[in-house]
């Protein structure tokens, strides 16, 4: 069995580099891939008037839009990127601050925003708007 990382010395000795193996990187991909493929199709089903691009991201998917990140999909949850203000009014109203784990720190710009306010389009559009509108800046 082979290890998800390997290890190397940095030039003088006292850096230590984790190489990621493919393997480990192809299994990333599988429990990804069905965080991609919502993705895509809430995409799709937005009709977004921008050239987005849908790749993996870790454990799941993110949404571009001009090469930036604009919306997450992961374990966590729909996550997008917005600006201070809008992300203060979307944690007030409707959203939570974005955590990878229970204890890790929070994300800072992002949001996730809970099941209602994605099933709900014209709100979960509104939203995506205000977050591409933030990354193109």
């Amino acid at each position: 069995m082979s290890r998800p990382f390997s290890f190397a010395l940095g030039g003088s000795g006292s850096a230590i580099f984790l190489i990621r193996t493919p393997e480990i990187e192809t299994e990333e991909r599988a429990v990804a891939e069905p965080y991609l493929t919502d993705l895509r199709d809430l995409v799709d089903r937005l009709a977004i008037p921008h050239e987005i691009t849908c790749k993996h991201f870790f454990s799941g998917a993110a949404a571009y839009v001009g090469g930036e990140v604009f919306m997450s999909l992961t374990p966590a949850g729909l996550a997008l990127k917005l600006s201070p203000g809008d992300r203060e009014r979307a944690i007030a109203e409707v959203a939570a601050p974005l955590r990878y784990f229970p204890k890790a720190p929070v994300k800072k710009g992002y949001a996730v925003l809970p099941a209602e306010v994605i099933d709900n389009e014209r709100t979960f559009r509104t939203w995506v708007f205000r977050s591409i509108k933030f990354v193109r800046v």
